[in-house]
């Protein structure tokens, strides 16, 4: 860990729609803290979904180095696309920072972080950082173009990516509501079957069988504060993976018990692994999510992870 105090200026994402726009209010609130602390910053508010991409690209060409998101877990996955996609390239020197105003708030959650004005002055004054680690994921889409993505916290398919895609359409009609994982996961089950994958992991672990779901973790938390990788640590260069072999309508409902209860690894029909990069195919369409951002659709993908690329803010 590294303690450090700077003065140099930071660049603030603001997502003035997340938490049913508490994070705009928030935002009114600490800009008159910054002022009256003297620290120096640009500011920008998203628009709408990916905004945030542009908005941190377009900082990385004023070679800000220091970013703060004021907003969910989405954003923040927006802001590190942003800085590992654009045309400057990103170092281990960039430092970020969130005030975690979204509806899961599952990064934040590992840290311990809460959204105080106190606590975001004091850290951008004097923080301490960790070196954090980074995913990508690269595919090419039916139209054949080739995509890569980066994400901070885990990237799903099958069934955790059904749920994030309906969780993202039902949070379009109630806006930040904390339930709607949880509902979502109850629905799903009526209308996913799961499919034929094939999986390479570099540690030697092929998996070939018929996936319901997968969940590769760099954080540990999902869906509002639950584990589906309890292991995985973001800085330790791993990927924490569990899977979930086809179920019967029996093992859907003990797994989803078991889910909640925080007892999924005891569940029969998971298996994990950790690993630092792994392969997925499959005969039918591949349905996959990053942070809770769905993905084109595609018939396979590679997960990397990216050790030591970031500092993170952690106090």
């Amino acid at each position: 860990m590294t303690n450090e105090t700077t003065n140099k200026q930071w660049a603030i994402i603001v997502n003035p729609h997340a938490g049913g726009k508490k994070a705009f209010q928030f935002w009114q609130k600490l800009s008159v803290a910054l002022r009256e602390q003297g620290i120096g910053y640009d500011i920008a508010f998203t628009e709408g979904p990916f905004h945030a991409v542009q908005l941190a690209k377009k900082f990385r060409h004023q070679l800000y180095e220091q970013f703060l998101v004021i907003g969910g877990d989405g954003t923040l996955s927006e802001l590190v696309h942003g800085i590992f996609s654009c045309s400057v390239p990103p170092n281990p020197t960039i430092t970020l920072s969130i005030v975690p105003i979204g509806t899961g708030n599952d990064w934040a959650r590992f840290w311990g972080i809460t959204p105080t004005i106190e606590r975001v002055v004091q850290s951008l004054l004097n923080h301490k950082t960790q070196t954090i680690d980074i995913g990508q994921i690269s595919f090419v889409t039916y139209q054949g173009i080739p995509q890569t993505r980066y994400f901070i916290n885990a990237m799903g398919e099958g069934f955790d990516a059904k749920v994030a895609k309906l969780t993202t359409y039902l949070g379009s009609i109630f806006k930040g509501k904390s339930w709607l994982y949880s509902l979502s996961v109850f629905i799903v089950p009526f209308v996913y079957r799961a499919k034929p994958i094939h999986i390479e992991f570099d540690n030697g672990l092929l998996v070939q069988k018929k996936i319901y779901t997968l969940s590769c973790g760099n954080g540990c938390y999902t869906g509002g504060g639950i584990k589906q990788t309890p292991h995985a640590v973001p800085i330790d260069g791993l990927f924490d993976v569990m899977m979930v072999e086809s179920p019967s309508l029996w093992g859907i409902i003990t797994g989803i018990h078991a889910l909640f209860k925080g007892k999924l690894m005891q569940h029969k029909l998971v298996q994990s692994t950790q690993t630092k990069h792994f392969t997925i195919s499959s005969d039918y369409p591949l349905c996959m999510e990053i942070d809770g951002i769905s993905l084109p659709e595609t018939y396979q993908a590679t997960i990397s992870i990216l050790p030591k690329a970031v500092r993170f803010i952690v106090v």
